[in-house]
C-alpha cells in the first residue's frame, strides 16, 4: 500500500492522487507533528493570557472588536468554517475529494468556499466521496 507522509514542505499533486484515487495511506512526520504541537502551545498560552487574537478570541470581520471566552472559541472555530463553506452548484467529480460545489460564495480568489468545505471534512462535519475519509485515516 502506497504512504504519503505529511512534511509540511514536499507534497506533489500526485501524492495527492495517490490518497484521493489510489486510497494511499496518510501519516504526519514526527518533526511535522512536534512543529503542529508547538504552534498549538504557542496559541493555547496565548489565548490563556488574554490576548486578543483574530478568529480565536475575537470575532471576524465586522466583529474583530468582539472579545470571545476561551470556552465559546471552538464553537467560533467550527461556526466560521459553517458560515465560509457555501456554495452552490453541482459537486465537483467524484475523483474530487471532498464533495466540494462548483462555485464559492465567498472569497475574492474563489478558494475560501472550498477551502472551508474541505474544513468540514476534517472536523467530521461533511462528506467524503471516493477512497479517502479523513475522519477514519491514521494519522
Amino acid at each position: 500500500m502506497e504512504q504519503v507522509v505529511l512534511d509540511g514542505n514536499s507534497l506533489s499533486i500526485e501524492q495527492v492522487c495517490a490518497v484521493a484515487r489510489r486510497g494511499a495511506k496518510v501519516s504526519i512526520s514526527p518533526k511535522t507533528r512536534q512543529r503542529v504541537q508547538r504552534s498549538r502551545e504557542v496559541i493555547e498560552r496565548a489565548v490563556a493570557e488574554g490576548a486578543a487574537i483574530y478568529g480565536v478570541t475575537t470575532g471576524i470581520g465586522e466583529f474583530a472588536r468582539i472579545r470571545i471566552s476561551p470556552d465559546q472559541s471552538a464553537e467560533l472555530q467550527r461556526r466560521i468554517v459553517y458560515s465560509h463553506s457555501a456554495g452552490t452548484g453541482d459537486p465537483q467529480p467524484e475523483d474530487v475529494v471532498p464533495l466540494i460545489n462548483e462555485k464559492a460564495f465567498l472569497g475574492t480568489s474563489g478558494d475560501l468556499s472550498p477551502l472551508a468545505q474541505f474544513a468540514e471534512v476534517a472536523i467530521g462535519e461533511s462528506a467524503c466521496v471516493g477512497y479517502w475519509d479523513i475522519a477514519n485515516s491514521e494519522t
